[in-house]
């Protein structure tokens, strides 16, 4: 590797290699070695932020192969970008493609007559690029560089479509740097996936367009998600445990686990979960979400010592468990940051129902192990109110421990939820009164094979979308209920009377 071993050795590097690919029509496999982690990409402009990715590791790991493919429409010259990062350890990376027959062949080889052709440099200027592309609740920002002298961004000809709908945007130039601004007058759907279509000339009249997909970002607290109150009388959160074997270090296999499906599932200390609620048994947390075995005791190392409810009243380490934390917090309109510090796994929800046998909308995770981190996630909040909240956290195996706290705009300051020592900490309730819908049909979806049958509590009509938001269409179903076969894509669907 050019430039190694540093002054680390080989340990903490990263490379970047560019070049220009000489590709003909037709079908290709490449792969490549890496120890650890890498990433293939092309785009007009290899550093742009938006090119297609065609392969990648991302991780750590001992040398190993990893195969993508692509196909070529027209012949040409194609810009490539390979990214390759070393933690620790070894370190290597090589990058070939794979013939038909199965035979292995360099990239750039000159000593190899089925190696694909590859150069430093290319003739045909440099096009303008992406430098980020950010988006946000109720739309996005993204920079664009001007790609040299001879191609500089006219940011008056600058055009936008989000899901094949025309969008209002507004583009400022500052040297060769344009920026570009949309902000739409309803949120996205939290987590909803779109496509944006950007379109501008450059100062000769060259007409660009840039094509990408997008997911908005989770966290969007609507104010219709509002329980009507909470029992003040009732400070605190409900906790359930759940302990088996084998936990992997997911959130899905946590899920299941809680939910019975990982055999035997057991408490060392049944006996404390007494509160009767939801069609399961909880116990009462009157305090805070700060529950520590062994390892680093997180953010909150002074007074982190909790037991996990029913699991570790000797201190002992507890390994394979999930809990399940339920809420009522007090939150304020606006931008609130939460956070959580675990060791393992996490996942939070906002639950609009109330109930959390309803998983609800995701705000913000860590699905993996780890030790003691920070993870923080950003809601934006309507309105002021009580929301219902839901954390899922898992424990694989050595040390665990999980904290639930906010933290203050300085990105720094934090405080515990429910903390009563403290006069900055959200308030946090067991129980809640959640608003009903007064009219209109609820729908329910089960799976059977590869359909899904949806029906509705009040009748009506099952209309179907390939979308949500700008640019949904929404077609009729049938009447109510309606079995549809899986296909590919995403389909939204929504009951109307």
């Amino acid at each position: 590797m050019p430039g190694s071993p540093g002054v680390n050795g080989t340990s903490n590097q990263a490379a970047e290699a560019l070049t220009f690919l000489d590709l003909a029509p037709g079908y290709y496999t490449m792969s490549v070695q890496s120890d650890d982690g890498f990433r293939v990409s092309t785009a007009a402009n290899q550093h742009d932020a938006l090119a297609t990715k065609l392969g990648e590791f991302d991780g750590g790991r001992g040398w190993a192969d990893t195969f993508f493919s692509f196909a070529i429409s027209q012949a040409g010259v194609y810009p490539f970008r390979l990214i390759w990062e070393n933690g620790g350890g070894g370190a290597n990376v090589n990058w070939y493609s794979v013939a038909a027959d199965g035979s292995k062949h360099l990239v750039g080889d000159t000593t190899d007559t089925a190696s694909i052709k590859a150069y430093r440099v290319a003739q045909g200027g440099t096009a303008p690029y992406f430098t980020s592309f950010t988006p946000d609740f109720f739309g996005f920002n993204l920079t664009l560089v001007d790609g040299g002298t001879a191609s500089v961004v006219d940011e008056k000809t600058v055009t936008a479509t989000v899901d094949n709908g025309a969008v209002q945007t507004t583009a400022t130039k500052a040297g060769s740097t344009t920026t570009v601004t949309y902000k739409g007058a309803t949120p996205f759907v939290t987590g909803s996936s779109h496509t944006l279509a950007l379109s501008y000339k450059d100062k000769s009249g060259k007409s660009y367009t840039r094509t990408s997909t997008f997911q908005a970002p989770t966290g969007y607290i609507l104010a219709s998600y509002a329980a009507a109150s909470a029992d003040t009388s009732k400070p605190g959160f409900l906790v359930r445990t759940w302990q088996s074997t084998g936990e992997p270090n997911t959130i899905e296999w946590a899920e299941d686990q809680l939910a019975g499906k990982h055999g035997p599932n057991t408490v060392a200390h049944p006996e404390i979960f007494t509160d009767s609620q939801f069609g399961n048994k909880y116990f009462d947390e009157t305090g805070v979400i700060d529950y520590w075995n062994s390892g680093g005791e997180g953010s909150f190392p002074n007074g982190g010592t909790q037991n996990v409810p029913g699991l570790d009243n000797t201190g002992e380490n507890d390994d394979s468990y999930a809990l399940e934390i339920f809420t009522f917090i007090n939150l304020p309109a606006g931008k609130v940051t939460l956070a959580v510090n675990s060791d393992d796994g996490f996942r939070t929800y906002v639950v609009p129902s109330g109930d959390p046998r309803d998983i609800g909308l995701k705000l913000g995770e860590f699905n993996g192990g780890r030790g003691v981190t920070d993870t923080l996630y950003d809601l934006q909040v309507e309105k002021a109110g009580v929301y219902a909240l839901r954390t899922v956290y898992e424990e694989g195996g050595g040390d665990a421990a999980v904290e639930w706290f906010s933290v203050d705009a300085d990105g720094t300051t934090k405080h515990l939820i429910n903390d009563k020592n403290d006069p900055a900490s959200l308030k946090a309730y067991r129980a809640g009164t959640v608003s009903q819908p007064s009219t209109g049909p609820k729908l329910s979806i089960s799976v059977s094979g590869n359909n899904v049958t949806i029906t509705s509590d009040n009748g009506g009509t099952i209309e179907g979308s390939d979308k949500l938001g700008t640019g949904a269409s929404w077609q009729t179903v049938g009447a109510a209920p309606q079995t549809i076969a899986v296909g590919t894509g995403n389909k939204y669907f929504r009951a109307k009377k």
